[in-house]
C-alpha cells in the first residue's frame, strides 16, 4: 500500500476510533442508550466486515457515528463490544488486521492511558465482574500500561 494511502487510511481510522477521556459519572457497564448501542453495533461491525478502501469511501459516516458516541467511557465500550458474540468476532477480525488494529488500537490507548488512575481506583472490579473476567492480570496490565495486551486479554478471557 503507497504510504499517502495509508497515511490516509490512518487519520481516517483515528477521526471516528477516538475514545471519550473520562469515566466519572457512568454507573453500570449496562447504561448505555439503545442509540448508543446501535451506534456503536454499527461501527464495529462496518470496520470488522469492510475492507480498508471500503472504510475510506464511508469514512464521512464513520466519523459522524464515532463522534456520536465519544461521550461513552473507554471500559464502557470494550464491556459493550465483548459482551456481543458478534461484535466480539467482528473485533477478533479488527484484531488480525494490522492496520485496523493499530488504528483501533491508537484511540482506544489514549484513553484508557488518560483514565489509568480512575480505572485502578473504581471501574476495573466492576469491568472485571460484569465481563466475570479476575481482575489481577488487568491490574497487573493498566500498571504496566499495556494496553494491546490488555484489550487482548479482555478479548479473549471474557465470557
Amino acid at each position: 500500500m503507497n504510504f499517502s494511502i495509508r497515511r490516509c487510511f490512518y487519520h481516517v481510522m483515528l477521526s471516528f476510533l477516538c475514545f471519550p477521556l473520562s469515566l466519572s459519572g457512568q454507573g453500570s457497564f449496562l447504561t448505555l442508550k439503545e442509540w448508543e448501542r446501535n451506534t456503536i453495533d454499527k461501527l464495529v461491525s462496518t470496520i470488522g466486515q469492510e475492507r480498508w478502501f471500503s472504510l475510506l469511501l464511508k469514512s464521512r459516516n464513520l466519523n459522524k457515528m464515532g463522534n456520536s458516541i465519544r461521550h461513552v467511557p473507554p471500559l464502557q465500550f470494550l464491556a459493550f463490544v465483548v459482551s456481543r458474540p458478534h461484535l466480539k468476532n467482528h473485533l477478533r477480525t479488527i484484531s488480525k488486521d494490522s492496520l485496523k488494529w493499530s488504528s483501533f488500537m491508537s484511540g482506544l490507548s489514549s484513553s484508557l492511558r488518560k483514565d489509568s488512575s480512575i480505572m485502578l481506583q473504581t471501574k476495573i472490579v466492576d469491568f472485571a465482574s460484569f465481563l466475570r473476567l479476575d481482575p489481577a492480570p488487568l491490574y497487573r496490565l493498566i500498571h504496566q500500561r499495556r494496553w494491546t495486551e490488555f484489550t487482548l486479554y479482555v478479548l479473549n478471557h471474557a465470557r
